[in-house]
């Protein structure tokens, strides 16, 4: 068998295992040869860009809208050439001898296609094929049963078709509309993604129900008593403690001025339990490592990974599930007594509660690809990130093995003998820690309830608190990846929703968005920035992108593509195509303007680009006709390129060349119709020659006697020597200057420079 993993880092793990020895770059064997291994480093290939297809579709304002690509095509990434070279040589062996491949890449729908590709582009996607489906810590004892319990590749063709099916989709939606509003912003990068755009209008609602928010003012009349608790004023209407205006509790405080007692007329108590939480997924762990220690979510996913697949130190990490399989029970308590004894301050973890019947923990049909995330060996605590996360998980998994946290509730009422008023006290006592001891930031704020029916208690005072209402709260990186993992219990029609984008995916998600300039961190949370509000207000004008970037559909999207991953294309292709439809008669408009005239050359058409103008058959044609912005301390506009195409040359201007000597020059269009600039030899003298006494003047690349009968000339540039206008006079004139040589290793000295004796030749002193 030839095995092919993710990476080298996962391959490492199955070397070790299988006790293989290196024989070439990328290809280890087992010491009989009949196991052969290699790695990819993620992706080898990736999508064609537009200009792949198109040679002209690398200018965006001659891109023909929209593109769909048909086949969609995959071109090799550059930067990984010498990995894929070693991968694919060892595969297409296994292809010649009709080995078996065994496709050891990540255990999802990204994984499956990364393999997929590859053997497609060798030919060996029809090949004996079969996959292992590894999602704990890749140890040997892992590694050697999922050989052992590995299946047809043909079973998780799905996954590859969800997968391919999803880039294609988000490939078709994002080139067309990116391109589309970065030509309706004039050249202004502008990206749009079917996940990424949803995500970003969910801020974008966030932060104007916060600017819309009204803040309202509400009071509580809050009685102090001697025995250090406080009660509160009950309002009849709707037994809260809050009261609209500051009239109600000071009438109450007016009729009580001078009572010394309050009575306690009744105390209810009810106990409640908190079941131990499930293991994490993906998602909580980004959520609490962000609340916890303030690690951005796609810094979460990456250390999460080098503890997979690195260290060896968890289980698979990209995963939505957190459960384990029934079948799990005996190695899941063998597990959980050696992380036990690794947590020794910890009193409650109890192995005997890893059992069958413990279904908060054992549940095979809740796991929807991989099974929730566990440590997988003892990681001794080194102060690293790495261990941070670690520990979250560790925890967690701990947890599952203990009891319930219990607390008793209580709430007393209390009244006065002269009025009708109720006073409220309330709190809570922990009857049982539970699991709540190994919570990181778990904080204790219990209190002992020391209240009796009927007793009265000493009042010791009575005032007024005047609070105002709270705006939503602002989304920061841990609570936007909640809202993308559970956007809303269900929709219109009553249908939970999907995520948005996958475990995989989401916090690369958030790390776009702040990549893209629309959002900025302001503290702990997150802010739009005025680009983001640009492309989401010009996404809601379009009607069709209104509707097809909300949150409800980008989720329905990612069902349909689980369900019908050739009609979730379909329907992509639909919308882009009436999406562009709506905007195509503004874009025109915009490109039409964007034109100066016709090339001279080729007959492509000359257009205002980032940096100038240039034609745009740069790239097919290989034309090279263009003018930057600024040359030689001259700005370019349109009016003066418009003239310069229809007279064939620009007016005379005077220039600074980067010696910081100066020149005139001007462009024109020579007999090919190709754009030159031309110097105007500078007719003011220099000097007078040394030799006759004429006048010395500049030429392109000398300084040179006018008298055609004498031979004085200088060379402006000589020796690693640079001699502008006043350098040379200053020279000729028989003056020493002090300047600075270039030599041939790039290194510069201070030299002096002067003419010699006889005047044909500079000397250099150092």
């Amino acid at each position: 068998m030839t095995i092919l993993t993710e990476k080298k880092s996962v391959a490492e793990n199955y070397i070790k295992a299988l006790k293989l020895e290196k024989k070439e770059n990328g290809w280890y064997v087992s010491k009989d040869g009949k196991i052969n291994l290699t790695y990819a480093a993620g992706h080898l290939y990736t999508l064609y860009e537009p200009e792949d297809y198109n040679a002209k579709d690398s200018d965006w304002y001659q891109r023909k809208l929209p593109i769909k690509p048909n086949p969609y095509k995959y071109k090799p990434i550059d930067s990984k050439k010498s990995t894929r070279t070693d991968c694919e040589k060892v595969l297409k062996n296994a292809v010649q001898k009709n080995d078996e491949i065994v496709i050891a890449t990540d255990p999802d729908r990204e994984g499956e296609v990364i393999a997929r590709i590859i053997l497609r582009k060798i030919n060996a996607d029809k090949n004996n094929t079969t996959r292992i489906w590894c999602c704990e810590g890749l140890d040997e004892n892992q590694i050697v049963s999922g050989l052992k319990a590995r299946k047809s590749d043909r079973e998780y063709d799905y996954l590859a078709d969800m997968g391919e099916y999803q880039k294609k989709a988000d490939w078709l939606f994002g080139i067309n509309l990116s391109t589309a509003y970065s030509i309706l912003n004039n050249g202004e990068t502008y990206s749009v993604g079917r996940c990424q755009t949803a995500v970003l209008r969910e801020i974008y609602q966030r932060e104007g129900l916060i600017k819309l928010h009204l803040v309202q003012k509400y009071y509580e009349l809050q009685v102090e008593l001697a025995n250090g608790t406080f009660a509160y004023l009950q309002n009849p209407q709707n037994k809260k403690i809050t009261f609209k205006t500051r009239e109600e509790v000071q009438k109450v405080i007016d009729r009580y001025k001078g009572l010394k007692t309050i009575r306690v007329n009744d105390i209810q108590e009810k106990s409640e339990k908190e079941l131990p939480p499930k293991l994490y997924d993906l998602a909580g762990v980004q959520i609490d490592g962000f609340k916890h220690y303030n690690i951005e979510v796609d810094k979460v996913l990456e250390i999460a990974q080098k503890l997979y697949n690195e260290m060896g130190k968890i289980s698979y990490p990209r995963t939505d599930s957190v459960v384990l399989s029934d079948t799990d029970v005996k190695q899941t308590k063998d597990l959980y007594i050696k992380i036990k004894e690794s947590y020794k301050e910890l009193k409650n973890p109890d192995e005997e509660k890893i059992n069958e019947n413990n279904k908060r923990l054992f549940d095979s049909k809740g796991i929807t690809g991989h099974h929730g995330i566990i440590p997988s060996n003892v990681y001794k605590n080194d102060g690293t990130l790495e261990w941070k996360i670690y520990d979250l998980i560790a925890r967690r998994f701990l947890m599952s093995g203990m009891g319930s946290f219990e607390k008793k509730n209580y709430k007393v009422y209390l009244d006065t003998k002269i009025g009708n008023e109720i006073f409220v006290s309330e709190g809570y006592e922990i009857e049982n820690l539970g699991w709540k001891e190994a919570e990181v930031g778990f904080e204790d704020k219990s209190k002992k309830n020391v209240f009796e029916k009927g007793y009265e208690y000493e009042i010791k005072g009575m005032k007024i608190l005047e609070k105002e209402t709270e705006p939503p709260k602002h989304y920061t990186q841990g609570t936007l990846i909640a809202f993308m993992r559970n956007p809303g219990n269900s929709d219109e029609e009553g249908i939970s929703l999907s995520s948005i984008g996958t475990e995989a995916t989401q916090a690369s998600i958030v790390k776009t968005l702040f990549e893209r300039g629309y959002v900025r961190n302001k503290g702990k949370h997150i802010e739009i920035t005025e680009k983001g509000i640009r492309i989401v207000e010009q996404i809601m004008d379009n009607p069709v992108l209104e509707k097809n970037t909300q949150v409800i559909t980008t989720t329905q999207w990612e069902r349909l593509n689980k369900e019908d991953p050739v009609m979730f294309l379909k329907a992509i292709e639909a919308v882009t195509e009436k999406a562009i439809e709506g905007i195509k008669e503004k874009m025109e408009s915009i490109i039409k303007v964007r034109e100066l005239g016709d090339c001279p050359y080729c007959g492509g058409k000359i257009v205002k680009g980032k940096f100038g103008y240039y034609c745009t058959n740069y790239k097919e044609k290989a034309c090279e006709n263009n003018i930057n912005y600024h040359v030689m301390g001259n700005d370019f506009t349109d009016e003066i390129v418009e003239s310069f195409l229809t007279e064939k040359k620009t007016p005379v201007m005077d220039g600074v060349k980067k010696d910081g000597s100066n020149v005139k020059f001007y462009f024109a269009i020579d007999e090919n119709g190709k754009f030159v600039i031309r110097f105007i030899e500078n007719s003011e003298k220099v000097a007078d020659c040394p030799l006759c006494g004429s006048e010395v003047k500049e030429t392109k690349m000398v300084y040179k006697c006018q008298n055609k009968e004498c031979n004085f000339f200088m060379w402006k540039n000589t020796s690693g020597i640079t001699f502008t206008r006043e350098m040379a006079g200053n020279l000729i004139k028989g003056e020493r200057i002090r300047t600075s040589q270039t030599k041939k290793d790039g290194s510069k000295v201070n030299v002096s420079v002067r003419l010699n004796d006889v005047k044909n030749a500079i000397e250099i002193i150092y």
